[in-house]
């Protein structure tokens, strides 16, 4: 990404030419109905709030004053999030607030075998494992030494085609990324619900991701939070790093 520029600003010309040629804003007037039926079935199935409060309290140095979710049924799987700080020079308070870009809720609900519990559960981890990337990250690079030297041997935690996570920080923060979705799954939903959505987890990020110990990883780090009851996600880190230290070869 060396280099990257707001491509959106790049293309604005082109964009606006399209908008006016095409009649846009009546188009979408017209529409208006469809779109907010979108939105409204989006809110039915996130429950940003409760995923925001949650984080909060495993990760409690973090705090963020806003959440932007923007959705299109044309992004696919291209999810993404950015965290924006300012900071107000008279009183020194600092703004968080953090944007991502998810899917719309077509993704699941296309599928009539689910049930609407696992539907919310399914859309929720879009969002979830873009919001925890910016608690998970920060909390990371306290680590960040450990981490890299037992992430070395990259290829028994991941697959070599996973070139998006090519870097030992990016392939840990991944393992932890997806399974606190699956802790909170678990601590949020009906036995039945959960072991469902977990095992989906697990399958994608072991047989289609290519991160080979994420089953036993994950069944770890939720191991780890039973027996620590009184400890944060964040407290669990030397734990966790332990057994992959000693899971490595």
């Amino acid at each position: 990404w060396d280099g990257f520029n707001n491509l959106f600003r790049e293309l604005l010309p082109f964009t606006e030419d399209f908008a006016l040629k095409s009649n846009f804003h009546k188009f979408y007037t017209s529409h208006k109905e469809y779109y907010s039926k979108q939105t409204a079935r989006l809110n039915q199935l996130l429950p940003v709030k409760k995923i925001w409060k949650w984080l909060e309290a495993e990760f409690p140095k973090r705090k963020c004053n806003s959440y932007k979710i923007i959705f299109s049924p044309l992004i696919g799987g291209s999810h993404s999030t950015q965290i924006f700080f300012t900071r107000n020079p008279k009183t020194n308070n600092e703004f968080c607030e953090i944007v991502m870009f998810i899917c719309s809720a077509y993704r699941y609900d296309m599928d009539d075998k689910l049930t609407e519990k696992q539907k919310e559960g399914l859309m929720s981890g879009v969002v979830f494992t873009e919001i925890d990337h910016n608690y998970v990250n920060p909390e990371t690079s306290r680590y960040r030494d450990e981490v890299s030297k037992v992430f070395t041997k990259q290829n028994s935690w991941s697959s070599p085609n996973e070139n998006w996570y090519n870097d030992p920080i990016s392939v840990f923060n991944e393992y932890m990324t997806h399974s606190l979705y699956c802790l909170w799954i678990k601590e949020n939903y009906d036995e039945k619900t959960a072991d469902f959505i977990i095992n989906m987890r697990e399958d994608l990020n072991v047989n289609k991701r290519g991160f080979y110990k994420f089953n036993g990883f994950n069944r770890e780090l939720m191991r780890l939070h039973k027996e620590n009851p009184k400890a944060k996600v964040s407290d669990l880190y030397p734990l966790i790093l332990k057994w992959c230290k000693e899971h490595c070869s």
